[in-house]
């Protein structure tokens, strides 16, 4: 990847970066995953040595959709799973694409990954988000601090991660940064604390931060 990129100036290259954020674990990468990337850098390459900068953009914008759904893949696949009286709901619709982005030398803005679950019920819901470059992690780092100070908030230690429990009264939210930039989010609605509470595992906080770093 160096060599396709290293005559391409930083600005472009830069957009490459998201590739970094495919799954770690060979069992969650696409099969002949490399063979659909390798030709669109290829493509970007020759077209910015042809000063034809368009089909450079059009190229490079192919190729971070390309690794923008391979890491909403991964995501999706590494989402904790609560026990299995839980019945995992359709998932919600989705805007075109797997992934929002904006123009292609901006930041990449990746759509929250969800996955919602009926209790055993039918009524209660759990749902599990994880949220990449989310807006709102400074706000959960200030309540995590802040979290003595009120009666309804409690932060729990697993592992290295400071975990947000916010109690309502129709709802509770549980909530954790992944990675600095991240959020990773249960809602209990109708459900036991305990049971939202039993998906912020060491293993699965961990397995997304590898695939998010």
């Amino acid at each position: 990847m160096h060599g396709l990129t290293s005559h391409l100036p930083a600005a472009l290259a830069a957009v490459l970066a998201l590739s970094t954020f495919a799954p770690q674990d060979p069992q969650a990468r696409a099969p002949n995953s490399d063979r659909v990337l390798t030709p669109l850098l290829q493509q970007s390459q020759a077209a910015w040595n042809g000063q034809r900068y368009l089909a450079t953009v059009d190229a490079l914008a192919a190729a971070r959709d390309l690794a923008a759904e391979r890491f909403v893949a991964a995501v999706r696949a590494a989402l904790p799973t609560p026990q299995p009286d839980y019945l995992l709901d359709e998932p919600p619709a989705a805007p075109s694409g797997a992934a929002s982005l904006t123009p292609l030398l901006g930041t990449a803005t990746l759509m929250p990954v969800e996955s919602r679950y009926r209790g055993p019920d039918g009524h209660s819901v759990l749902r599990v988000v994880f949220a990449p470059r989310s807006s709102q992690v400074r706000a959960t780092r200030i309540a995590i601090v802040a979290a003595d100070e009120r009666e309804d908030t409690e932060v729990v230690e697993v592992d290295t991660f400071a975990v947000l429990v916010q109690r309502g009264r129709t709802m509770t939210r549980i909530a954790t940064v992944i990675g600095d930039e991240h959020l990773l989010e249960v809602q209990a609605i109708g459900t036991p604390e305990e049971d939202a509470l039993a998906l912020f595992t060491p293993e699965s906080l961990q397995r997304l931060s590898q695939i998010a770093h």
